[in-house]
């Protein structure tokens, strides 16, 4: 009795958090409508193109990351890069790829963070666009709704919440900003109702009819999307299609199809753009802002394997304030610093770098850590493009370095054109020590391993042919673990 009605007391408890959570979600879509100008000129005009595809074109985004006053609250990047992921999905059969114009733009402003109004994110968007490109603001409260294009601020303003890899907002509001309306356009402001007759207009509109005899001046004007008179978020079926069955004007049953991305089906519905829509976006670009097309890729993608990682390597002994350090020998232009002290990197920190170093200050002492990168440019965000794996331990070195200034000695320290060198050192016990050399780029020279006895030890080293500059000497051993600067001249 008691397990029955504590089963009870749980489904009724995620009922009413279901309902609660449904009502506080934010309307999908604030755009209420687009200049159909353009789409006459384009349903009447013959566009230049047999296939989407061909259009084969790349469209600068500047995407503006809106926090709080106190620089808190951002959208997280690695979340945006793999929006851009989906973005640039979502548009593949339209020929058209999104790059980024420059780094992300962070703005620390409360007021359009968290706006509830149109005029205010108009304000925020004639304040910060940048011309020719087409400007994103991720903020979390975009006027209660999902997305929307503000045409008073010829940009997208996009919801945190509605910003995801999984989530078709961006090009929703994207699709709008290329002049394209709701697939229900004309019943935006109005509910369809199962129960009462659908009339012929609604606000001058021609409502869209099944045979498809008025679809080139009725509904979103393109013939080749099916009617849909859904304006809002809808569950679709296993095919996509509305659980309900709507009738047109004339008493024809259909279903609304939720697989375009202009409708407003749930976001695990939506996965394209018609051809039509394909190719009216395409031409829109082309002919009305050719100054914001570009025809080629002038970076190419990123090769992981071609970003190298420098220093700290291979359990290189280093002290608890680092400095990571990269090559690169590809296409990259900006990375992500994963770091841990699990060697999967799982509950990593990450950090966003435009360069090819990061400093790290405050590690903890004689620990094992392990890092890599994520290459990165402003036309290809794929998070799967990861160096391997590196180590490094702190070891310490701070505490132990008073003992290591009286007991170690290198000499002659500038190295001569002979490149050998003596390493003296007093040690308290026997030990077998690894030593390295490693150019001032972290790469590894020269390794080897030695017996060290208790009492005064002569070390002699002899180093190939190594060019000019200051090198780095570690020796980790069970009771050792040192490193000192070089000088080859």
């Amino acid at each position: 009795m008691i397990k029955s009605f504590y089963n009870l007391f749980t489904i009724v408890l995620f009922l009413l958090t279901s309902s609660f959570s449904y009502g506080q979600e934010l309307n999908y879509c604030g755009t209420t409508h687009v200049d159909e100008t353009w789409l006459r000129y384009f349903n009447s005009t013959n566009a230049p193109f047999s296939k989407a595809r061909d259009c084969g074109i790349y469209v600068p985004l500047t995407v503006h990351v809106v926090g709080k006053d106190n620089g808190i609250g951002y959208h997280p990047y690695i979340s945006i890069f793999n929006s851009l992921l989906t973005l640039n999905k979502d548009y593949e059969d339209a020929g058209i790829t999104f790059y980024l114009a420059g780094p992300l733009n962070y703005i620390n402003n409360t007021a359009w963070y968290d706006h509830s109004s149109f005029n205010v994110g108009s304000q925020m968007m004639n304040q910060n666009n940048i011309p020719n490109t087409i400007n994103c603001y991720i903020v979390d409260n975009a006027a209660e709704n999902c997305g929307y294009r503000a045409y008073d601020g010829n940009a997208v303003a996009l919801a945190k919440s509605c910003t995801s890899a999984n989530d078709h907002t961006w090009a929703h509001e994207i699709g709008h900003w290329l002049g394209l309306p709701h697939t229900f356009r004309g019943w935006e402001n109005t509910n369809y109702n199962t129960l009462s007759e659908t009339p012929l207009k609604l606000g001058g509109i021609q409502v869209e009819l099944v045979d498809g005899s008025n679809c080139a001046s009725a509904g979103d004007l393109f013939c080749d999307t099916s009617p849909d008179y859904l304006s809002y978020r809808w569950i679709c079926n296993e095919e996509a299609k509305s659980p309900d069955i709507l009738k047109d004007p004339n008493g024809d049953d259909f279903q609304a199809d939720g697989s375009y991305i202009m409708g407003y089906a749930r976001d695990d519905c939506q996965s394209k753009f018609s051809n039509d829509q394909n190719l009216s976006m395409c031409t829109y670009l082309k002919e009305k802002i050719p100054s914001y097309v570009t025809y080629i890729n002038p970076i190419g993608n990123v090769n992981p394997n071609q970003t190298i990682l420098t220093y700290p390597i291979g359990g290189a002994f280093v002290e608890n304030n680092v400095k990571l350090k990269w090559r690169e020998d590809g296409n990259a232009t900006f990375y992500i610093v994963e770091y841990s002290k699990i060697s999967s990197l799982g509950l990593s920190s990450k950090e966003l770098v435009y360069g090819n170093e990061l400093e790290l200050f405050g590690l903890d002492d004689d620990k094992n850590y392990y890092w890599r990168v994520i290459a990165m440019n402003e036309y290809d965000f794929n998070y799967q493009n990861k160096t391997e794996i590196e180590k490094f331990n702190t070891g310490g070195l701070s505490s132990t370095q008073d003992y290591y200034e009286k007991h170690l000695k290198i000499y002659p320290n500038p190295v001569t054109s002979q490149k050998n060198f003596t390493l003296s050192l007093d040690s308290q016990n026997t030990d077998e020590i690894n030593l390295k050399i490693y150019n001032a780029q972290g790469q590894l020279a020269y390794s080897n391993a030695f017996y060290i006895k208790n009492g005064e030890n002569e070390l002699q080293i002899e180093i190939p042919e190594l060019a000019k500059g200051i090198y780095f000497i570690s020796g980790v051993g069970k009771s050792h673990k040192f490193q000192e600067k070089i000088v080859i001249e």
